[in-house]
């Protein structure tokens, strides 16, 4: 036979480890992320491309904006089932303990992570069965997983600080999407709150600052100040130029609970 239809076959063995454990990496050392992930008030950057490949439906969310760096808000999400989510994302597999497992299935189903949107809680605990005798000199228990080993996981940035001066221009990246990303606005009606019907969405986009942006009934908001109680003070954009626009709006739970009209 002719040495010139002869081929050699190169095989990298570790070629998936090392990729899981470099993507991993890549996401702890925030290194050519360029998504950003928001739940209960913190902040987790990601990649694009590896989220999309995990979930059609964030695929399909990440195509519909057109934006750079996207910010999605999870809500109803909690940060520990957003690391476990991540951790699970990024390397394969992630221990969850028992009393999270309902809020991680249900999040990720909802959320359609390939692997995990047909899992029930039965085929869970015994899949975590079987894993802990496979490895029976070395097993891991429940108690030996804490809320710190899972949080060094994921590189995580926690409530940006937002003052008046960051209140400028918007970017083009403005989240509305559902069921995780959509945010009520259940408002109390009284004689000082501007008339808003309850189906409208509040919305969230980023300044060239990089600061947190509102937006609900053709206002634009940035954030002035959060309360001890975890409630937050909007206040207009245009408040600080010649028009002194007087829209305000205060929410909690991610919920609009007062608003005051602009300036007639």
């Amino acid at each position: 036979m002719s040495n010139e239809r002869l081929s050699y076959s190169l095989a990298w063995r570790e070629h998936l480890k090392t990729f899981c454990a470099g993507l991993s990496n890549l996401q702890q050392n925030e290194e050519f992320v360029d998504m950003t992930l928001a739940a209960d008030g913190h902040f987790v950057k990601v990649h694009k491309i590896i989220l999309a490949l995990a979930s059609p439906y964030i695929k399909d969310v990440i195509s519909s904006m057109e934006c750079h760096k996207p910010v999605l808000f999870l809500h109803g999400v909690s940060f520990t089932t957003l690391c476990s989510i991540l951790e699970y994302i990024y390397t394969g597999e992630v221990l969850v303990k028992t009393n999270n497992i309902n809020d991680f299935l249900d999040a990720a189903k909802s959320l359609k992570i390939r692997g995990l949107s047909e899992v029930h809680l039965d085929e869970s605990m015994n899949i975590k069965s079987n894993h802990y005798q496979s490895y029976n000199n070395d097993t891991v228990t429940d108690t030996e997983l804490t809320e710190d080993t899972q949080r060094d996981d994921i590189k995580v940035r926690e409530d940006y600080v937002f003052d008046d001066q960051h209140s400028e221009q918007c970017v083009d990246v403005v989240v509305q999407v559902e069921p995780f990303c959509r945010l009520d606005s259940r408002l109390l009606q009284d004689d000082d709150t501007i008339k808003t019907d309850v189906g409208n969405i509040m919305q969230y986009t980023m300044s060239n600052q990089g600061s947190l942006q509102l937006i609900l009934n053709n206002y634009v908001y940035y954030l002035k100040y959060t309360n001890k109680d975890s409630s937050q003070q909007w206040r207009c954009v245009d408040y600080l130029n010649k028009w002194k626009c007087r829209a305000a709006l205060f929410t909690k739970d991610d919920i609009a609970v007062v608003t005051l009209p602009p300036k007639p």
